[in-house]
């Protein structure tokens, strides 16, 4: 039994739970916007019977306004609905587009990309941050091959084995201007920045990859290419609403 003073917190998420509700959330959101879209037609006839009386309509009071505001598409209350389901997954989206950035940039599967991210952000980096960093040491590799061999980087292997040989090489070099030179020319960094990656190593792998698997952050290539669909429903959700406040605000405007 715990003391008064200790708080015991047990997190399960369960990947395939996530997978669930993700396939849950996209047919609500498609469901909504095709809604919306067969509601369309008629909401443009009320806006069209709205904008002929609409001198007659100040002239009189603001009650014959929202009466005829009555005849406004359901579409909008499910456009609301649908934009608690985005917020509520946005987390979710973004964390998947950061693992498809990963996966994609350096070849490496979706589940490997997966496990990086966490170590990224354990160590307080982005993917954003790894993908810059190698993009200019892959660069820097192609024009100075030979050169970055001499400074002691193993130019062998894959794309994350050369990153992992470049940061190792960065440390033996000594603290000031030898290190941040050897930084800005490999990683576009300085020194101060660029050592963050060192953190990037096998004790936080471990426990990256343990995370990762506690709490159902590994995601596969399936799971991405759900992901990316849900994405692409409320993306065309937001572009309907778009279309929805430019027609009110079109027939609305003085």
């Amino acid at each position: 039994m715990a003391d008064d003073n200790t708080i015991n917190i047990d997190i399960n998420v369960s990947s395939k739970k996530l997978d669930s509700e993700l396939s849950k959330s996209s047919n609500s959101v498609k469901k909504t916007t095709n809604e919306i879209k067969s509601d369309f037609s008629s909401l443009n006839a009320s806006m069209e019977t709205l904008s002929k009386n609409i001198p007659s309509v100040f002239n009189k009071n603001i009650d014959e306004m929202m009466k005829s505001a009555k005849n406004f598409s359901t579409g909008i209350a499910l456009y609301l609905a649908g934009t608690g389901i985005k917020n509520a997954i946005d987390e979710q989206i973004k964390y998947g587009d950061s693992v498809k950035d990963l996966s994609e940039s350096l070849g490496i599967s979706a589940e490997e990309a997966s496990k990086l991210k966490v170590q990224l952000s354990l160590v307080g980096l982005t993917s954003e941050d790894y993908i810059g960093a190698n993009f200019r040491l892959m660069a820097q590799l192609k024009n100075n091959r030979e050169e970055l061999k001499k400074y002691g980087v193993d130019v062998s292997g894959s794309q994350k084995e050369i990153f992992e040989s470049a940061i190792k090489t960065m440390m033996t070099y000594r603290e000031g201007i030898d290190r941040n030179s050897f930084a800005m020319l490999t990683f576009g960094k300085g020194a101060a920045e660029a050592q963050k990656f060192a953190e990037l190593n096998n004790d936080t792998m471990t426990r990256a990859a343990n995370i990762a698997a506690k709490y159902g952050m590994v995601m596969d290539e399936d799971m991405i290419k759900k992901t990316k669909a849900y994405k692409l429903q409320v993306n065309e959700l937001s572009i309907v609403k778009q279309a929805l406040s430019v027609k009110i605000g079109t027939t609305l405007m003085p």
